[in-house]
């Protein structure tokens, strides 16, 4: 296409435009007061349906996501009763208050906390970058597990960590593994080898 060309397409586009708001002017000066109100009165109506209609659905949004963070305090609570999490949570406490680190403690358990959810959630929903991630965490926390914990019990956090993690992964990895199977068949005709 030339420059021409190209120009008188876009003269066209904006006489096109021009014209729908010439069309629309002279609907305007000749419509009756009545016509212009309701069509006022229709175009406020519509500006307030979609207000409400967004305020719908960030009110909607807003009511899950405050369900759903009740619903994991609660299930945190639940956890932090069971002696195999102080297991792993503590030691891993310990060895990130031992690391000197310019973040504080809470700060960094958080952050840990955070990577091990969002890494597990998205190896769920066969997120491959997060399947990684649950990998990684891991294998970090059964490292902070270790160096956590006191010489005699060592192991023994670490290896529960392991099995632990290795309890977690089973739905974390299940979903979209194998999904791809290739069934082969080879026909063979055993006619042709004994005649």
């Amino acid at each position: 296409m030339n420059d021409s060309t190209g120009a008188q397409q876009r003269i066209d586009k904006l006489d096109l435009v021009l014209t729908g708001i010439s069309d629309f002017t002279d609907w305007w000066s000749t419509g009756t007061r009545a016509s212009r109100a309701m069509s006022i009165g229709i175009l406020a109506i519509l500006a307030e349906l979609g207000v409400l209609g967004v305020w719908a659905i960030l009110s909607a949004v807003g009511w899950i996501v405050r369900g759903l963070a009740h619903a994991a305090a609660g299930v945190g609570q639940h956890a932090s009763a069971w002696p195999v999490t102080h297991v792993i949570s503590d030691p891993v406490q310990r060895a990130l208050a031992a690391a000197d680190l310019p973040a504080n403690t809470g700060t960094l358990l958080v952050l840990w906390a955070a990577a091990c959810v969002v890494c597990w959630i998205g190896s769920l929903f066969g997120v491959r970058g997060a399947r990684i991630g649950w990998a990684v965490v891991g294998a970090a926390t059964a490292a902070l597990a270790y160096v956590g914990t006191p010489e005699p019990g060592r192991l023994v956090a670490a290896l529960t960590t392991a099995a632990a993690w290795s309890m977690l992964s089973i739905p974390a990895y299940w979903q979209h593994c194998g999904s791809r199977r290739q069934v082969i068949v080879v026909k063979h005709d055993v006619s042709r080898d004994h005649g």
